[in-house]
C-alpha cells in the first residue's frame, strides 16, 4: 500500500508543476509546450521516481518489478544504504539521482535510455498497471509493458 502512496505522490507532484513549465516568463527561452500524451508520460515517469527512495526495500513494490534483477539490486542498495529509510529516504538522495540522470542524459544516451525503463517500469507498477502471476511470466510482462511505454515516449 505504501507503494502506491509514494508513486501517487510523485505523479501529483508532477501534475502540480506542469502549468508552470510552459510559463516563459517563469523558464525564458526553455519554456515547454507539452501535449497531453507528453503530461501522462511525464506522470509515470514521476511516479517512478517517487518509487525510486523504496529501492532499498527488497520485499517493497519495485523490488518485483523486473524479477530476480530487481530484488538483487534492492538487496544490495538496502545493505549499502543502511536498510530501509536511511539513505535513500533523503534529500541528498533525491539529488544524486537528479544529478545522475542529467548526467545520464547528457554523456550517455543509452544509459539515460535504460533509467527511464526502470523508472517507467516502477512507475506502471506503483500506480497499479503492473501483472500479477507467476514471477518470471509476471517480470517479463512489466518489462514489455515498460518498454512499450518508452518505445512510445521516444
Amino acid at each position: 500500500m505504501m507503494g502506491r502512496t509514494h508513486a501517487l505522490s510523485g505523479a501529483a507532484l508532477w501534475l502540480a508543476v506542469v502549468p508552470f513549465l510552459g510559463r516563459e516568463d517563469w523558464l525564458g527561452t526553455y519554456a515547454l509546450s507539452l501535449s497531453s500524451h507528453q503530461v501522462i508520460a511525464g506522470g509515470v515517469v514521476a511516479a517512478g521516481a517517487g518509487l525510486l527512495p523504496d529501492i532499498d526495500h527488497p520485499n517493497g513494490r519495485i523490488a518485483n518489478t523486473l524479477g530476480p534483477v530487481s530484488r538483487t539490486i534492492c538487496r544490495w542498495v538496502s545493505r549499502a544504504s543502511g536498510g530501509h529509510r536511511h539513505a535513500t529516504h533523503s534529500l541528498l538522495f533525491a539529488l544524486a539521482m537528479g544529478v545522475a540522470m542529467s548526467l545520464l542524459a547528457d554523456h550517455c544516451r543509452y544509459g539515460w535510455w535504460a533509467a527511464l525503463f526502470v523508472l517507467v517500469g516502477f512507475g506502471l507498477r506503483g500506480l497499479g498497471l503492473d501483472f500479477e502471476g507467476h514471477e518470471f511470466w509476471s517480470g517479463l510482462k512489466d518489462c514489455v509493458t515498460a518498454g512499450v511505454a518508452v518505445y512510445l515516449m521516444h
